[in-house]
């Protein structure tokens, strides 16, 4: 499938824009695309998503014990963490599973044992209810994703089959984009798009590491600037004072009118719109944030993603370079793929013209 593949049939094409896209592909020209966003984006989650829809990605054996080990990791800390958080909110003495809250305090892997144990504490209101105020401290806001597969996951077999069935491979995808692992260096991934070569960028989000963000402003050829619309009522891990949706507005403002990107097509990923809708629907309300009092769309997840995109646009000052925008679920293979196909198009198409400027 050759370049005309990719942009699609679209009749309407002069055959100087096709002869010119063929042209980029002679020139073996590299599309680069560096990911940018704060800590906890989903932007590490859309760089593995990328590399499964187009790297032929399948995990072997020593692949599959690193990431069973991740996600084994995952669960434990969240796990014990939210049992810290329900003794320090008063709740313990709700909590009658004495004997899991023990095994699961201990315990440094997962077996059946301890994946029954966990199982019996996340069904118990008292943890729910410390869950549903995961805004209070810091956690990973899909870990219930785990914690609601537990059972599979604590299973003898997991992730140690050598040829693992169909059913079984689609899972441990879902299980791989759902595991995190900070970022805290610089990963790059080069793969092949119906014929053009990408090369994905991901750097660290969270403070410490967004100085390495400025080695790659003047050599890109677009940037992906990823939020997540459920971090409105969130703080920074690093810094509980800071709101983490402010954060994530004041960090965009400073790339998105960077000199380096005047020029530079910037598309704005408004992400995890699945845990978003999740939080409303919970009565986690906007407008109980101090940061947006202002906000009137009630529990409508159109509505907020309305209202937090026109604060992101209107950081905007460079008229001339208008910000491309999509709102994602980074985990959802369907969503993504589709909207990565309009993404990659666009790139394309911009990018073209700019090099025909050259010619």
């Amino acid at each position: 499938m050759g370049f005309m593949n990719f942009l699609g049939s679209d009749k309407t094409m002069s055959e100087k824009y096709i002869q010119d896209a063929l042209d980029v592909q002679a020139k073996n020209h590299t599309v680069k695309i560096l990911l940018l966003g704060t800590g906890e984006s989903g932007k590490s989650t859309l760089f593995k998503q990328m590399k499964i829809l187009y790297g032929d990605y399948e995990m072997n054996d020593l692949e599959m014990s690193e990431v069973r080990s991740i996600i084994f990791l995952n669960i434990l800390e969240s796990m014990q963490t939210l049992l810290e958080q329900c003794h320090a909110f008063g709740l313990r003495d709700n909590v009658t599973e004495l004997e899991a809250w023990e095994a699961v305090q201990n315990a440094t892997t997962i077996d059946t044992n301890i994946g029954a144990a966990i199982k019996q504490l996340w069904s118990n209101a008292a943890l729910q209810e410390t869950w549903a105020r995961r805004n209070e401290f810091p956690i990973i806001d899909s870990i219930a994703y785990f914690f609601n597969n537990i059972s599979r996951i604590a299973a003898p077999g997991y992730m140690r089959n050598s040829s693992p069935s169909n059913e079984e491979k689609e899972l441990y995808q879902q299980d791989y984009l759902h595991a995190r692992q900070q970022t805290t260096s610089i990963h790059t991934e080069r793969l092949n798009v119906n014929g053009v070569r990408f090369e994905f960028i991901d750097v660290g989000g969270q403070k410490s590491e967004r100085r390495r963000w400025l080695k790659f402003f003047g050599n890109v050829t677009a940037v992906l600037f990823i939020v997540s619309l459920s971090d409105y009522d969130m703080t920074l891990a690093e810094n509980p004072d800071l709101n983490r949706m402010q954060e994530a507005l004041h960090i965009f403002n400073g790339v998105v009118n960077d000199r380096a990107f005047r020029e530079t097509p910037i598309i704005l990923f408004l992400n995890k719109k699945d845990l978003f809708e999740e939080k409303l629907r919970a009565g986690v309300k906007i407008n109980k944030v101090q940061n947006f009092r202002d906000y009137t769309g009630g529990k409508s997840s159109s509505a907020g993603s309305k209202y937090f995109l026109k604060k992101f646009l209107k950081k905007n000052k460079v008229k001339a370079r208008p910000v491309d925008h999509h709102v994602t679920c980074a985990t959802d293979s369907s969503n993504v793929k589709k909207i990565f196909q309009v993404c990659f198009d666009s790139i394309v198409r911009k990018n073209i013209e700019a090099l025909n400027k050259f010619d």
